[in-house]
């Protein structure tokens, strides 16, 4: 079942962090997810209702047309999609440079939004988790904006607590892109 593995990955991940918060109303999480899909809806509601967890989770797209899901995606867990103005969403950046309490978790890093929030947590010395599935190793890109991604990466992967992968491709695809063995999870 797919919710009992990401709460079991969860479950290693807020021991790792810090057993005595394990009871995350003491530190709420914040979890940006890419688009509202059929398989998370059970991770969240297991989340938040199952293990207590004060959760919120910000949806970059409502849906894509490549995704084209007709039920309700966000029941029984807060939620909401973000609002862009000027392709950011500036509530939840607003968030990140307010918020003293609260982990947020990335599921991924590919749009500007993401990375406008982890520079300011990484600039606040904030907490944050970054979740991946498989990282794409092979995409070509210019040499210039190779170098550059590679290097901001590298900052990005120092400062955050943990780098969570999916399956043992992911791990790899984590090792081979340097991020810290201690922080993958």
């Amino acid at each position: 079942n797919l919710a009992r593995g990401h709460r079991f990955c969860f479950l290693c991940l807020l021991n790792w962090l810090s057993p005595s918060r394990v009871q995350m109303n003491l530190w709420p999480l914040n979890y940006l997810y890419p688009l509202r899909d059929p398989d998370r809806p059970t991770l969240f509601q297991t989340l938040a209702v199952d293990l207590g967890i004060n959760l919120t989770v910000h949806f970059k797209e409502k849906k894509l047309s490549s995704h084209p899901w007709s039920q309700p995606m966000a029941q029984g867990f807060p939620s909401r999609c973000y609002n862009k103005i000027f392709g950011l969403d500036w509530e939840l950046i607003a968030l990140a440079m307010k918020d003293k309490h609260s982990l947020f978790i990335l599921g991924g890093w590919n749009h500007a939004t993401a990375w406008a929030v982890l520079n300011i947590l990484m600039i606040r010395k904030r907490p944050f988790v970054l979740w991946t599935d498989v990282p794409n190793l092979k995409k070509h890109r210019m040499w210039v904006k190779d170098k550059l991604r590679s290097h901001w990466l590298r900052i990005v992967f120092h400062n955050a607590i943990a780098v969570m992968g999916t399956g043992k491709p992911g791990i790899n695809a984590l090792k081979k892109m340097r991020v810290p063995l201690k922080k993958i999870v």
